[in-house]
């Protein structure tokens, strides 16, 4: 299964699950559906795990910004009966860590800088 597929299907999972609800797809920054006023992130995988390494920065915005906030992890998806687990927000916010990432942006103009030459007719830059 691709990532999209997993996608897929674990959203239709939780749209079964919630159809009493009227879940309605949104695909908004942060959440995939919106049911009867819960903001639901969807996290599918083929088989069961632990931890979840999941928030974007888009997810942890919304779980800052919506107090009906819910990540439905579904496992299990390649199996005839995937498991969902329904994660509140206090309980993500409790075990939540955090994790610093680093972008580098280089400026273009100053590329050349930086080049490396693979014929033997220029200098090799190095380090």
């Amino acid at each position: 299964m691709t990532n999209k597929e997993i996608e897929r299907k674990a959203i239709r999972v939780v749209m079964e699950y919630e159809k009493k609800r009227k879940p309605e797809e949104v695909k908004r920054k942060g959440y995939d559906i919106i049911s009867s006023g819960r903001c639901i992130e969807v996290k599918g995988c083929k088989k069961e795990v632990g931890g979840w390494r999941m928030f974007q920065h888009n997810c942890f915005e919304a779980l800052q910004k919506e107090k009906s906030y819910f990540v439905y992890i579904v496992q299990k998806l390649k199996t005839r009966q995937p498991e969902l687990y329904i994660i509140p927000r206090r309980d993500i916010i409790r075990h939540l860590k955090p994790r610093i990432e680093w972008d580098i942006n280089l400026p273009v103009k100053q590329m050349h800088k930086w080049r490396a030459y693979l014929n033997d007719n220029r200098p090799r830059r190095r380090g």
